[in-house]
């Protein structure tokens, strides 16, 4: 083991290894506190960005939906014109 030599380099490494250990939890309670309120609004900016998102495609499933019922109708209509001149 390196501490058992009593050499002076492995006091500063171990005294900061055992500080982390002792500090770690402690600033991770305080750094979750810090940034709670941070995720909670992004949280609920991405939840508006999905209504939003979620509202946008509907509309433009609707929207094509119309031009594909438009552009039946008009090629029912102009088969229906077409059947009649073949008919002559």
């Amino acid at each position: 083991m390196a501490m058992t030599s009593g050499d002076p380099k492995y006091i500063v490494p171990t005294a900061f290894g055992l500080g982390t250990m002792v500090l770690a939890p402690i600033a991770a309670v305080v750094l979750i506190g810090a940034f709670k309120p941070v995720a909670r609004k992004a949280i609920k900016g991405s939840i508006l960005a999905g209504a939003f998102v979620r509202t946008t495609a509907a509309a433009a499933v609707t929207a094509f939906k119309d031009l594909a019922a438009e552009a039946k109708a008009e090629l029912d209509a102009s088969g229906a014109k077409k059947e009649t001149v073949c008919k002559r």
